[in-house]
């Protein structure tokens, strides 16, 4: 069974690489110098086919003739493209379609996408001046989603040109099917696509004129004739295979719109002879229907009848009975081919699908026995993984709960000295209302009532002022409480600005009750409206504190460094903590940022893993910022670092406001 399916896979290898470097092989054989000539008379066709059709037509079919010779597969694909769009250009639909679709065959043998993308937007086009418009539409768009910028292209057309001429005509099918907002939208890309191209290319001054006429199509479709005539009168006149529908358009503004016959009859001259001067029978059919209209409005019916002819002459070269039938034999054999080449391709298919359930069948049956083998030992192993992710739970928690408790003790210094504040303004005030007392037994003694009334307003006024101070004790207390707890908080309407403020002062207090010499400037800038937030405070404080006690650290080692190094750096050098709220966009924003000594760029990406930690072993845990990670994300929010090697840091936190976030586990 192995021995069959590694021959399978050798065989399947084989032949996918084989078909690969079927188109290649033969023109890795030629000799540079022989395909160099193809592609020398490719270029010729191309320069001229802009200017004399039938002439490109002889280089195009003489560079076919020694591509085949040469059996030089790419050279007779992009040959045939030039056949093709040469054939195009003089009205022979039929041909021009059967030489495109002979090279969209070749270009997808060769599996080259470029040539694909070339062939689609050329058979898109030829469909589309034949009317049918849905049909050349598929095409287009699969050649516009194929082409791709690349270096190789002949006869002037890049890829760029190529994409934008596509883009063009889509907007010109869109416009002949009314769906004018589609159209624009696509002519603008096209003229956007058209700018960047290098002007020296042969085929750029004709793709300007192609989507210079398209606006003026646009425009034309929408009513805004003026600005219709503006994109008109751009085009090139010395470009024969592109002026002459700007001129038709031209006359038929002076013959409908903005009625001056002889203008319209000149312009409408001008056009038949750039028709008939680049072989373009279908510019000439459309000149002819004007020139008759016109002669009809000037009452010159002998010339109206004499161009009616022409038109009913041309309408059967173009599109008569013989062409019809051409077109639909050419229809019937692509529905053939197609129709064959899915029949080999899902024979294939087929054939490879039971090789490889065959080969399965095999490999699950070996699987299975080893599975079987392994079963018993991992059920074991199991057990014992199980054993080990329950010690593992318990000691992350542990380890969690122990950092909570480690910053625990950094706000205790920082807590002690807020506490002391409200505790102190109660003692002073209950001696001072102790000695009120005395002052009002007195003046009752006395019998004087305003003495006595005054006094038992200060004595309440100072009673207002201990329950204000005691309540503000109680409420630290109660936050420490919070903060040390184990059990999940719940969410509640919490001041931002205030919470910020509050954890800034106690972490800063903190530092100072261990290093009485430390001292850091602390600038806040908080935003009004950033009002209230729905959040856990407690674990939204445990966050703020960790970032605050980290930038503290930071600029306190700067100067550490500094005192140790340079005294005249140590002198200049202030230690900044700034901490900000914005309201952006829809988000609150909380940078916490410092001046200190910065975080590596090639860490910072690590700051936030678990037990990854810049300090000295024994400062701290490395959980402090990974455990700050997990509840801004529980929270529904994100935290990022900018960090500046030796030039400090500034975290930022990003939360939704004023909403009830979904109720998510946090860590605890």
């Amino acid at each position: 069974m192995k021995i069959t399916y590694f021959v399978l896979l050798r065989l399947i290898a084989v032949f996918g690489f084989v078909n690969g470097l079927k188109g290649d092989a033969h023109a890795q054989s030629i000799a540079p110098a022989d395909t160099a000539e193809v592609i020398m008379l490719i270029e010729k066709s191309g320069k001229l086919r802009f200017e004399d059709p039938d002439s490109a037509l002889i280089y195009a079919r003489k560079a076919l003739t020694r591509a085949q010779q040469l059996n030089y597969t790419l050279g007779e694909c992009i040959a045939l493209d030039f056949i093709g769009e040469g054939l195009r250009i003089v009205g022979d639909y039929p041909n021009a379609l059967e030489a495109l679709y002979r090279s969209l065959k070749i270009s997808q043998n060769l599996k080259d996408s470029a040539q694909e993308a070339t062939n689609s937007i050329y058979i898109g086009v030829a469909y589309i001046e034949l009317g049918e418009l849905r049909q050349g539409l598929g095409w287009l768009l699969q050649g516009v989603r194929l082409s791709k910028d690349g270096q190789r292209y002949y006869g002037g057309v890049s890829p760029r040109i190529l994409r934008a001429y596509g883009l063009c005509n889509i907007g010109l099918a869109y416009t002949k099917l009314n769906l004018l907002d589609s159209a624009l939208a696509f002519t603008f890309l096209s003229f956007g696509l058209e700018q960047k191209i290098d002007s020296e290319l042969p085929a750029a001054a004709p793709l300007k004129a192609d989507v210079l006429n398209q606006l003026g199509n646009v425009y034309w479709s929408l009513g805004d004739y003026k600005k219709s005539m503006s994109y008109y009168s751009q085009v090139d006149s010395n470009l024969l295979l592109n002026s002459g529908f700007a001129q038709i358009r031209l006359a038929e503004y002076y013959l409908d719109i903005n009625v001056k016959l002889d203008s319209s009859l000149h312009y409408a001259r001008l056009a038949l002879k750039s028709g008939i001067m680049s072989r373009q029978k279908l510019s000439e059919l459309d000149v002819a229907r004007l020139l008759a209209r016109i002669f009809v409005r000037k009452n010159q019916f002998d010339s109206a009848n004499y161009y009616n002819e022409r038109v009913i002459k041309l309408t059967d070269d173009l599109f008569g009975l013989q062409k019809f039938n051409q077109l639909q034999l050419l229809a019937i054999n692509q529905q053939q081919q197609k129709y064959e080449t899915t029949r080999i391709e899902e024979s294939f298919r087929n054939s490879v699908r039971t090789y490889i359930l065959l080969a399965l069948i095999g490999i699950a049956a070996l699987v299975s026995i080893v599975f079987y083998r392994n079963k018993q030992k991992e059920n074991q192993a199991n057990k014992v993984l199980q054993a080990a992710l329950q010690d593992l739970r318990s000691t992350q928690k542990q380890l969690i709960q122990s950092e909570k408790m480690a910053s625990l003790g950094e706000l205790t210094a920082g807590i002690a000295h807020e506490i002391q504040n409200p505790l102190n303004f109660v003692n002073n005030f209950s001696e001072i209302n102790s000695e009120l007392l005395d002052e009002l037994k007195d003046a009752v003694r006395k019998g004087n009532g305003d003495a006595v009334n005054t006094i038992a307003d200060n004595i309440r006024q100072n009673e207002e002022k201990i329950s204000y101070h005691g309540k503000r004790a109680d409420a630290i207390v109660k936050g420490m409480l919070q903060h040390s707890q184990i059990a999940p908080g719940q969410k509640q309407r919490t001041d931002l600005n205030a919470l910020a403020d509050e954890y800034l002062r106690l972490s800063y207090h903190g530092l100072r009750a261990k290093d009485k010499s430390f001292n850091a400037k602390m600038e806040t800038n908080f935003d009004p409206r950033v009002g209230e937030v729905m959040m856990i405070p407690q674990e939204i404080g445990r966050v703020l504190l960790n970032l605050y006690n980290n930038a503290f650290y930071s600029v306190a080692e700067k100067k550490r460094r500094y005192e140790n190094a340079d005294l005249s750096q140590m002198n200049k050098f202030e230690p900044v903590v700034s901490v900000f709220t914005n309201m952006v966009d829809r988000f609150i924003e909380i940078r916490v940022k410092d001046n200190g000594i910065g975080i590596e760029k090639n860490i910072a990406d690590k700051i936030f893993q678990p037990f990854f930690t810049t300090k000295p072993s024994g400062q701290g845990t490395g959980l402090g910022l990974s455990l700050s990670y997990e509840i801004i994300k529980a929270h529904g929010g994100e935290i990022n670092v900018d960090a500046a090697d030796a030039e400090g840091a500034e975290f930022t936190i990003r939360l939704l406001p004023r909403i009830s976030y979904a109720e998510c586990p946090l860590p605890h």
